[in-house]
């Protein structure tokens, strides 16, 4: 049973609430703060069902990122997640490089009927305008893909309160995270949608409990997880909770168009596959002719400067990038907090059944 706190609300029996107390949240349920797949509405949705909702801060501009954190503070009724990049600045690519890249794009410009660009850093850095801005809005939560701010700024954050989270997808990697200052580690097995926070391809039911027992903190479980089977699981290994992103890509509040939304109805598993060509780090998504097209990796330039010379033939449906993981199949059509919801119960549901006596 559950115990009550407040006003008579009814905790869930959840078996470590160590996450929940530190984030202010009912279930130990992440939403996966997908750029370019999700907004404050979906955050909104989550947070309001007992989980974290998460937005995304990566790929938007200074001024807009000011614009949309401001909207999603008046939106979202609870804690919320604010997830940023830490890319390094990209070397200046050869004269060489840039023609090879050119040339391995060259037929997919052709069918569009453009030229191919030239190549440009298209993301902002995280540097004082976004710590700003962060630190004025104060989220519940700040998570960072592919490295960390500087000392002085992750102190700033802690002192603003704001609990710090990123993504290992190795037990080193997340040991170093933790020395650095990070409250919460994102455990992203290969099985996950979007980029990789690190070098790692370790599958998830191996990799949470060796980053379980090589850290004090608590421990996200994210990748392959899509039902209340996943949950529970991660749970039993260790995790502190689960991060969701592909079980959240078919849900009303999910800015994916109708196009994009069939294709996630029709894949299987196996139809994902990682790649840097798209990029220029490795992310894993739906295959189509722009993943086939650019697998070599050695053709690709460093990130982000192979989003620019990709991202102008992503208007064409059939080469449009869909960051997706392996749960696809295991994805609904419902609202957002309706998915969280079952997720909680179904695993609740199976703890219970699996309780000695």
């Amino acid at each position: 049973m559950g115990r009550r706190h407040g006003r008579g609300v009814m905790t869930p029996p959840w078996p470590c609430r160590r996450l929940q107390e530190l984030l202010g949240m009912t279930h130990p349920i992440l939403q996966a703060p997908m750029a370019g797949a999700v907004g404050p509405e979906m955050a909104s949705a989550v947070t309001a069902a007992g989980g974290l909702g998460g937005v995304p801060a990566g790929t938007v501009a200074d001024d807009r990122l000011v614009a949309d954190l401001t909207a999603a503070r008046a939106l979202i009724d609870g804690p919320y997640n604010v997830n940023c990049f830490l890319h390094p600045a990209p070397p200046v690519p050869s004269a060489a490089d840039i023609d090879l890249a050119a040339r391995r794009l060259g037929e997919l410009y052709r069918h569009v009927g453009a030229d191919v660009p030239a190549p440009r850093n298209p993301l902002p850095r995280f540097e004082d305008p976004r710590l700003r801005t962060i630190l004025d809005l104060r989220p519940a939560a700040a998570s960072f893909h592919f490295g960390l701010p500087d000392a002085a700024a992750m102190d700033a954050l802690h002192a603003a309160g704001i609990v710090l989270m990123a993504s290992a997808t190795t037990v080193d990697e997340a040991i170093d995270l933790v020395a650095r200052g990070v409250d919460v580690v994102i455990a992203q097995g290969a099985e996950a949608g979007g980029h990789r926070g690190g070098a790692g391809l370790v599958g998830t039911m191996a990799l949470v409990p060796q980053i379980v027992d090589a850290v004090e903190v608590p421990v996200v479980a994210a990748g392959g997880i899509a039902d209340g089977r996943g949950v529970a699981a991660a749970l039993a290994l260790g995790a502190d909770g689960v991060q969701v992103g592909t079980a959240l890509l078919r849900t009303a509040e999910a800015t994916m168009n109708a196009d994009q939304r069939a294709r996630l109805t029709r894949a299987r598993a196996e139809d994902t596959v990682i790649t840097r060509g798209v990029t220029g780090r490795p992310a894993r998504g739906l295959r189509n002719r722009l993943t086939d097209d650019t697998e070599v990796a050695a053709t690709a330039l460093a990130y982000p400067l192979q989003i620019s010379m990709t991202q102008p033939i992503q208007a064409d449906p059939e080469l449009r990038a869909i960051w997706s993981g392996q749960t696809a199949p295991l994805a609904r059509d419902e609202a957002a907090g309706r998915t969280v919801a079952r997720l909680a119960d179904e695993a609740l549901t199976i703890m219970r059944g699996l309780a000695p006596g």
